[in-house]
């Protein structure tokens, strides 16, 4: 995978943004529960408004954009930001914030599995967190001798590859001199 720096001290992005509509975040009394997570732009919203909606009403349309993230140490965990440049909002909470750093435990399954798709990684776990690391540093692409297609190497339809049929390209372009087109399912 191919990591860059933004604006963020020691942290690294990758991988193509997914968009959240709930996290599983603990509150004040260590106890686990779901939050709606919804962007609030500038102007939307005064925080005073933000307390006046009925409850069980969702407050913003725009869901937030989750995305990997790349700490110093090479943990691997999720930088949730608003859309457009906007803030998080999260329940009925009156605090607004720019961006999170969560782990893959307050994912919902589905989002863990589409954020995880271009890594070949391990899961590990640190003080009840459950983080990723990379297996491979570079990033690469993996096929079959038996397609023509290439894949990310934590796509599942990569990972049902026999062994005996496994090929490695170090880059997309090296596949495609090898005749190999791009799979649609995890598009590499």
């Amino acid at each position: 995978m191919k990591w860059k720096k933004v604006g963020i001290p020691n942290l690294e992005i990758g991988g193509s943004p997914v968009p959240l509509r709930t996290l599983r975040l603990k509150d004040k009394l260590s106890d686990e529960h779901r939050y709606r997570v919804f962007t609030v732009r500038e102007g939307d919203f005064s925080s005073s408004s933000l307390l006046r909606q009925p409850k069980g009403r969702s407050r913003s349309s725009l869901p937030v954009w989750g995305q990997l993230a790349r700490d110093e140490a090479g943990r691997i965990g999720v930088i949730v930001r608003g859309a457009h440049s906007g803030m998080i909002g999260i329940g009925r909470r009156e605090e607004l914030h720019s961006y999170i750093f969560v782990p893959f435990s307050a994912l919902s399954q589905r989002v863990r599995k589409r954020l995880l798709i271009p890594l070949d990684y391990q899961i590990c776990q640190e003080d009840d967190l459950f983080l990723v690391k990379e297996k491979r540093k570079q990033p690469f692409y993996v096929a079959s001798r038996m397609a023509k297609k290439f894949h990310f190497p934590g796509c599942r339809r990569a990972q049902r590859i026999k062994e005996e049929n496994l090929i490695v390209f170090d880059t997309r372009e090296e596949a495609f001199q090898s005749g190999y087109s791009p799979a649609k399912f995890c598009r590499p």
